[in-house]
């Protein structure tokens, strides 16, 4: 009976959903957002075991196939769900990562050259410096990066 059940629970599909969900767990402990789409691959390719008999060769190019083609399709759509744009009157900030520079953020905790503030990117809070005294509710723009704490001069 116990021989049974750890063959059922090692059929290709049960084996390719667990890989699926430890992928799709681990994109959440790792950014990029690129292993969600592993995560889908496998999960795809469980699925097509449960409805065809298929060798290891072919589920392994759906695996493949599915992966790089849904990373390749669909992750700037997703990325734009999960980063996402916030207008900041009427300045859009870029949803990328590389693209922080130059871009307008709204001070939510007063700076000053002594004691680091926070602003608001993106819907996320951000550790900032600036050389000047910067009140709460000032735009700034970001000139710089020190670590994760932002370089910023008012607008």
């Amino acid at each position: 009976m116990l021989a049974e059940m750890f063959e059922k629970f090692l059929s290709p599909e049960v084996v390719w959903f667990v890989i699926g969900f430890i992928l799709m767990i681990a994109e959440m402990m790792v950014p990029g957002l690129v292993i969600l789409f592993f995560g889908l691959g496998a999960v795809l390719t469980g699925t097509c075991c449960l409805i065809f008999d298929l060798s290891l060769n072919t589920q392994l190019i759906i695996f493949l196939v599915s992966s790089v083609v849904s990373l390749i399709l669909l992750r700037s759509m997703v990325k734009k769900v999960f980063t996402g744009k916030e207008a900041i009157q009427g300045v859009d900030i870029p949803a990328g990562v590389s693209d922080y520079l130059g871009s307008k953020c709204k001070v939510i905790s007063r700076i000053d050259s002594q004691l680091n503030g926070k602003v608001l990117l993106n819907g996320s809070e951000w550790k900032a410096k600036s050389e000047s005294v910067i009140e709460e509710g000032a735009i700034v723009e970001i000139i710089g990066q020190d670590s994760i704490t932002f370089i910023v001069k008012e607008v």
